[in-house]
């Protein structure tokens, strides 16, 4: 009976850790994939706000523009 007891307990734990560990698992992967998606919009919105020209640049461009030819 002792042995059963313990056997049983034993293969609770088992399960247990089990189910802990594959929730963890799934947990840090969701985690990764979030971390991921902020590093490649994060670049995104880096790479557009480096490539939009100062106001300064603006104002010289509209400036040229704006001056009559001739």
């Amino acid at each position: 009976m002792w042995l059963y007891v313990m056997t049983n307990r034993k293969l609770l734990y088992e399960v247990m850790f089990d189910q802990v560990m594959r929730s963890l698992r799934w947990h840090v992967e969701e985690l990764e994939e979030e971390d991921t998606v902020e590093t490649v919009l994060q670049r995104r919105i880096k790479g557009v706000v480096e490539t939009q020209p100062l106001a300064s640049e603006m104002d010289i461009i509209m400036e040229g523009l704006m001056e009559p030819s001739g």
